[in-house]
């Protein structure tokens, strides 16, 4: 499942791999409708969760998955390729009771297993039953993620920009304005960032501008197909680019695979 044209000048930027700094707090003082992608069983976690929420942003886990390599960078709770079926969906529990308030996931890594079915299936299954959505990372080409949540009845997204896989501040401007004039072109798009200085720079210099281009910032669950914010419903209830227009009417960016290399070590 894909965004909607419904969606016109919409743009959402998720923040990965917040949790494991204090100063990663930085990016919630930003009075703006960031989407906080929050890593599980680090040291700020459940607080950054609760206090995102608290501001009506939405929040979703950055899981950890297995990628080709370098998975040193995984950290803790991560979902890899030799775990059963109960060790890998209790792994997926734990991190949902540990992010408390998230309303979707999307892969830190993940380059391996978001191309096997298996996995990708047991991850679809709970989230169904948790009514959550999934945002791929799109570390690989080769992902699963959006055709099996499909199967399984579940919401699902794609990642166009990585606006910080190079940082320095011309190539960062630059995949910015890649994300404004997708989302004109296509009616939404959907950025991911890290809470570096050089990021949160960029954010607060360009966030202000987005109305006069025409742009609005949403929560990412505003881009989800129903068009209802799962956020609205918690708080009730305590490379190249290759276009999809005919399937999706949504772009998918891939950096180059020099650069995609630098980014996946990121995620």
């Amino acid at each position: 499942m894909t965004a909607s044209n419904a969606h016109a000048g919409k743009i959402a930027i998720v923040i990965d791999d917040i949790g494991n700094q204090a100063s990663d707090k930085k990016l919630l003082t930003l009075n703006q409708a960031l989407t906080f992608a929050i890593l599980p069983h680090t040291p700020y976690s459940t607080a950054f969760s609760k206090q995102a929420t608290e501001q009506k942003r939405d929040v979703i886990i950055h899981l950890p998955m297995q990628a080709n390599k370098r998975n040193q960078y995984l950290g803790p709770g991560a979902l890899t390729m030799d775990m059963t079926k109960q060790q890998f969906q209790q792994t997926l529990i734990a991190a949902i009771e540990d992010v408390p308030y998230a309303v979707g996931i999307n892969n830190h890594m993940g380059s391996l297993l978001t191309r096997l079915d298996q996995p990708m299936q047991w991850t679809m299954e709970l989230l169904r039953q948790h009514n959550m959505f999934f945002l791929d990372s799109k570390t690989t080409v080769l992902s699963k993620v959006e055709p099996i949540a499909d199967q399984y009845g579940v919401n699902a997204l794609h990642r166009n920009i990585f606006l910080d896989h190079v940082r320095k501040p011309e190539v960062m401007a630059f995949q910015f304005q890649r994300l404004i004039n997708i989302a004109r072109e296509y009616g939404s798009a959907i950025a991911i960032g890290h809470p570096y200085p050089e990021t949160y720079q960029l954010l607060q210099q360009n966030l202000p501008l987005l109305a006069s281009m025409g742009v609005e910032l949403v929560p990412l669950s505003k881009l989800l197909p129903s068009n209802i914010s799962i956020l609205d419903n918690l708080a009730t209830r305590d490379g190249e680019e290759i276009k999809h227009k005919a399937k999706s009417k949504i772009a998918v960016d891939f950096i180059k695979p020099t650069a995609n290399k630098v980014a996946e070590s990121a995620l």
